[in-house]
C-alpha cells in the first residue's frame, strides 16, 4: 500500500468481511508514518524516490518474502507486482492513474497484476491506449465515510466552540506532508477576507515542525486559526467545515466532496503534479469545488472565497452536489470483494 487513507478504508473493508486479521501493511516515507500515526504497524519498504526500478524490485521481494502473503494488493506502489507474479501469488493493483505515455517498464509492471482496480469515475480516467484491450475495473473513490446528518455541521461547531454565523475552514495540502509553505501562507491569509472572522483549522503535516516560528506569526495574525500537524480523525470531522481551501489531490478533493464540504482548490503547478488540474476540473464539472489557478495569490484568493461564503446558495448546491455522490463511493467494500474472489479462486 501506498495511500494512507486508501489503506484504512480498506482494511476497514476487509475486517467486514472477516479478513482484516490477516492483513500486513507495507509502505515507506510519508505513507508509513501515517500509518504509524493511526497505530497500524507497517512493514517499511524503504524506496527512495529517484532509486533505480531493480533496487525497488528487490525491496518488493524482500517484503514479499518476509510477509509471505497469499494475495498482493498494491495501491500504486508498481514494483511489487512483477515481483507477485515471479512467487506465483495473485496480486490486485489499485489506481487512480496512469499515465497516457506510460515507460514499457512501468506499463510491463502493470499489466503483470492479476486484477486492475480503478479507484475513480468513468468520467474522470483517462484510459491509456496500452491498457485499451485490458480489463479494467472502475469501482469508484475509496476512502472511509463518516455518516453524514443534517445537523453535523451545526452540532460539531458547537463542540467546537465555533459561533454558528462564522464560517468554519479547513485549510489543507492533502497527504500530511506537502512541503509547500506558500500555499499554505496565502491560504492563511486569504481567510482574513471572510466575515464573521473565520475560524480555521489548518493541518500542515511534516512542515509544522520545520517552520513552528512561522505557524506563531500565523496565530497572532489570525487568532482563530489553530495548526496542527496531523489529525487522526480529520475524515469524521469534515462535516464541521462550511469551505475548505485545498491543494487538487485526488482523495482530498473526493473526501470533501463526500462529506458535504465545499472546496476552493488550487492544482499545484509542478510537473509531477499535473494531474490535479485534471482531478481539480473532475470535481469542477461534478459541482463541488472552485478551481482556482496555482498562480493565485491571497487577495484573488480571498476574494473568491468571500463571494463564495457570501452565497449560501451556491454553497448548498456545491455541498448537495457532493453528497450526491455517496451512493457511488463503495470502492473500499469493491476492493474487499475483488481480495476475498481472488483468495477463494
Amino acid at each position: 500500500m501506498s495511500h494512507a487513507a486508501r489503506a484504512l478504508a480498506v482494511a476497514e473493508a476487509l475486517r467486514s468481511c472477516g479478513l482484516e486479521s490477516a492483513v500486513t501493511f507495507a509502505s515507506w516515507a510519508d505513507g508509513k508514518s501515517c500509518l504509524e500515526m493511526h497505530d497500524v504497524e507497517c512493514l517499511d519498504l524503504d524506496m527512495p524516490p529517484f532509486s533505480r526500478a531493480d533496487e525497488k524490485i528487490a525491496k518488493a521481494g524482500r517484503a514479499i518474502r518476509e510477509a509471505k502473503p497469499d494475495l498482493v494488493f498494491s495501491d500504486e506502489v508498481l514494483p511489487v507486482l512483477p515481483v507477485a507474479k515471479i512467487f506465483d501469488i495473485p496480486s490486485v493493483f489499485m489506481t487512480n492513474w496512469i499515465p497516457e505515455q506510460e515507460s514499457e517498464r512501468d506499463a510491463e509492471f502493470v499489466l503483470s497484476a492479476g486484477e486492475i482496480l480503478v479507484a475513480d469515475l468513468e468520467d474522470g480516467f483517462i484510459v491509456p491506449y496500452w491498457l485499451r484491450d485490458v480489463p479494467v475495473r472502475f469501482i469508484g473513490p475509496v476512502l472511509r465515510l463518516p455518516e453524514v446528518k443534517p445537523d453535523d455541521r451545526a452540532r460539531l461547531k458547537q463542540a467546537d466552540k465555533v459561533p454558528p454565523d462564522a464560517p468554519c475552514v479547513l485549510i489543507t495540502a492533502g497527504g500530511g506532508a506537502d512541503p509547500d509553505i506558500g500555499f499554505h501562507r496565502a491560504a492563511a491569509a486569504a481567510t482574513k477576507a471572510l466575515e464573521p472572522p473565520a475560524h480555521t483549522l489548518a493541518i500542515m503535516g511534516a512542515i509544522y515542525r520545520a517552520h513552528r516560528d512561522l505557524c506563531e506569526v500565523f496565530q497572532r495574525l489570525l487568532p482563530y486559526l489553530r495548526i496542527v500537524e496531523f489529525l487522526p480523525d480529520l475524515h469524521a470531522r469534515l462535516p464541521a467545515f462550511d469551505l475548505a481551501i485545498c491543494r487538487a489531490g485526488h482523495s482530498t478533493l473526493w473526501e470533501l466532496a463526500l462529506s458535504g464540504v465545499p472546496a476552493v482548490c488550487i492544482p499545484h503547478s509542478r510537473v509531477d503534479d499535473r494531474l490535479q488540474t485534471r482531478y481539480a476540473r473532475a470535481m469542477e464539472r461534478r459541482g463541488t469545488a472552485l478551481v482556482m489557478p496555482p498562480s493565485v495569490d491571497a487577495g484573488t484568493l480571498g476574494a473568491e472565497l468571500a463571494a463564495l461564503w457570501e452565497d449560501a446558495a451556491r454553497r448548498q448546491k456545491m455541498a448537495a452536489a457532493g453528497l450526491a455522490l455517496r451512493e457511488k463511493a463503495d470502492g473500499a467494500e469493491k476492493v474487499a470483494e475483488a481480495i476475498a474472489a481472488r483468495l477463494e479462486a
